[in-house]
């Protein structure tokens, strides 16, 4: 995904379409109608289409303003904390103690450093196009 910044002086960054899935999908995309959807298989999203039908999933140029744009710097940035302290804990926990059922994995570590920049860039867009 790329995403284009309302502000001339932010210049576009560049999102991976799984790390920016994640992201929605892991509560930065309630700020803009987008999450993870209970009703459905897992990895299931559901998305409020804007006007014309966009998608914030998809590359097809939504908008997002620069309050929900504020707002997803704020919770982006919420996300990266909490995953950066679960693998603090993980790596505490002795290798034989470690959950090993379905859903215990860690998320990737260039996941949070992208959603940490995904954050401070965000916060700089003034709003930004999803291309």
């Amino acid at each position: 995904m790329h995403l284009r910044p309302r502000n001339k002086k932010a210049d576009t960054f560049y999102m991976g379409a799984f790390s920016w899935g994640w992201m929605l999908r892991s509560g930065v995309g309630l700020c803009i109608g987008a999450s993870r959807c209970p009703l459905w298989a897992e990895g299931g999203s559901m998305s409020i289409h804007d006007d014309e039908g966009r998608d914030p999933f998809c590359n097809d140029g939504y908008y997002v303003t620069a309050d929900e744009a504020r707002a997803m710097s704020h919770a982006a940035m919420g996300l990266a904390n909490r995953e950066t302290t679960l693998w603090g804990w993980w790596e505490a926990m002795p290798a034989d103690t470690r959950p090993t059922e379905r859903g215990a994995e860690l998320v990737r570590r260039d996941f949070i450093e992208k959603a940490e920049r995904f954050s401070q860039w965000a916060y700089q867009s003034h709003g930004f196009w999803i291309r």
